[in-house]
Order: C-alpha cells, then sequence, then structure tokens
C-alpha cells in the first residue's frame, strides 16, 4: 500500500513539473541589407500554465534564403511579451523602428546595428526580461567571415543594449535605472586596435 502511495506521489509530482512547448515564430527581412532572420522560441510552462522559461532559435539566411547561420539562447526568465510582437525589433542599419520609443530600456527583441564600428552588420537578442533596469541582451559581432561570434565584454559586463551610440568615437552609452531618483550612466571605448572594450566613465545622473 505504501509503494502505491509513493507512486502515486511521484507520478503527480512529475505531472505538475513536465513541461509543454508553445512555439512562436517571427520572419525579419528589413533588419539587415544583407541578411534575413527568422526567429523560433518555444516557451516552457507546466500543467498549471506557468512558464518556465524559453527556448530561442535565431535563424540567419542570406538574401539568396540559404541558411547562413543558427544561433540558439536558453532563456531563463522572459515577460510573457517578450518575442509576443513581431514588430518589436529594431535595425540601425535599415532604419527599422529606429524612431520608436524604448520603453523601460526595452529596444526590442532583436536589434541590428554596428557594435564595433567596422562597417559590418551585427546583432543583440533578448536574453533576459530583467528588471528594473530593463532587459538583458546577447551581442553578436560579424566576424571576418560573416559568420556572428558573441562578444563576452558586451554580454556579460554591458548586458543593456546602449542608449546612445557614437561611431565616430567608437563610443556606446547605457542608461540603466540605479534607485528611485537616479539612472547609472555607462561609458565605454571600443580600441578598434586591440579589439577591446574598456568602460571609461561610470556616473549617477539624477532623473
Amino acid at each position: 500500500m505504501y509503494r502505491t502511495i509513493l507512486l502515486y506521489l511521484v507520478f503527480w509530482i512529475f505531472s505538475l513539473t513536465s513541461f509543454s512547448g508553445f512555439a512562436q515564430e517571427c520572419i525579419h527581412t528589413n533588419l539587415s541589407r544583407h541578411f534575413d532572420f527568422k526567429i523560433n522560441i518555444l516557451r516552457n510552462s507546466d500543467t498549471s500554465g506557468y512558464t518556465h522559461g524559453a527556448k530561442i532559435d535565431l535563424l540567419i539566411y542570406n538574401k539568396q534564403k540559404a541558411l547562413h547561420q543558427k544561433v540558439s539562447l536558453e532563456c531563463q526568465f522572459l515577460f510573457d511579451d517578450a518575442y509576443g510582437q513581431c514588430d518589436k525589433v529594431r535595425s540601425y542599419v535599415t532604419g527599422q523602428n529606429v524612431n520608436k520609443e524604448a520603453l523601460d530600456n526595452d529596444y526590442g527583441d532583436l536589434i541590428v546595428a554596428d557594435l564595433n564600428f567596422d562597417g559590418k552588420e551585427d546583432f543583440a537578442i533578448k536574453d533576459d526580461s530583467g528588471g528594473n533596469g530593463g532587459p538583458f541582451y546577447k551581442f553578436y559581432i560579424q566576424q571576418k567571415d560573416h559568420s556572428f561570434k558573441e562578444d563576452n565584454f558586451l554580454s556579460e559586463k554591458v548586458g543593456h543594449f546602449p542608449a546612445e551610440i557614437y561611431p565616430d568615437l567608437k563610443t556606446i552609452v547605457t542608461h540603466v535605472h540605479a534607485n528611485v531618483r537616479e539612472h547609472g550612466e555607462s561609458t565605454y571605448h571600443y580600441n578598434s586596435k586591440l579589439k577591446k572594450w574598456r568602460r571609461t566613465k561610470h556616473i549617477y545622473v539624477r532623473d
């Protein structure tokens, strides 16, 4: 009898924590001059409907519709509205949605821009919805062979998408909510010869 009860409990717990998938797909042909992007997101939820994270596959195609590269992310924390609208993207290359207001430091789910000032198209993709400071991004830089490689400094040390980009100065600036009355302003400079980033200034600005 005890064994029967134990088996029942194991089955009950497993049924509550087992995942079901809810998939979404968006195709973007107007963010880049050289590539098209398809985003597949599979949201994992238990039997109660609670979301436990998501897997994101970003498929990158050339303009001849041939698959160029696939980038996959395992996201632990995303709001329900993340990747929920296909138009929530931005491109500083083609101008798509570039003037759209970035509410709560959210510049979109996918952003195409020249992030290391070498004339090539790079991108940032939302990895975590974050908190008061806004979402976090993974940053991918286009290489000489046109493949994309994650920039660890931008992804791990910067995290937030820059509010200001100055190509002539090879500088980006982030604005991140710090407390009730202030936000933190960080300035980063890219040394193109050393191929390294450095934070050059961090101040608190009264809102």
